[in-house]
């Protein structure tokens, strides 16, 4: 069983749903928003740690770059794994970014969150 709380964040009501049901399936704790403004203030109401911000990068009112960088200024730690159907190069993300493609099967998810929350070297 994993202990890891995940905030999934989606504006796709049904991506946001699969990766909530492929994530506690696989014992992770979920918590869905469907946008920026509504994780962010799901953080804000919660002290507990957050472990994973999995976003979607392309997003009205707020990227998931911009959530990712304010959700780590709030949790220190945290780590971030974006997720997308465009490619890299029309998204802005570093090659550092940690990122799965849309849409991804449910070993692909589980393989890129696990990558996510390994610990750094």
């Amino acid at each position: 069983m994993n202990a890891s709380r995940i905030l999934v964040v989606d504006d796709d009501d049904a991506i946001r749903e699969v990766a909530r049901r492929i994530l506690t399936r696989e014992g992770y704790e979920v918590i869905a928003a469907s946008g920026g403004e509504e994780a962010l203030t799901l953080l804000a109401d919660r002290d507990e740690q957050v472990d994973l911000l999995l976003t979607d990068v392309i997003m009205p009112r707020m990227s998931g770059k911009e959530l990712a960088e304010r959700f780590v200024s709030l949790r220190a730690g945290a780590r971030v794994l974006y997720m997308s159907g465009y490619t890299d190069r029309l998204i802005g993300l570093d090659e550092v970014d940690a990122l799965i493609e849309k849409p991804f099967n449910a070993n692909g998810l589980l393989d890129a969150v696990g990558r996510a929350l390994e610990p750094a070297h």
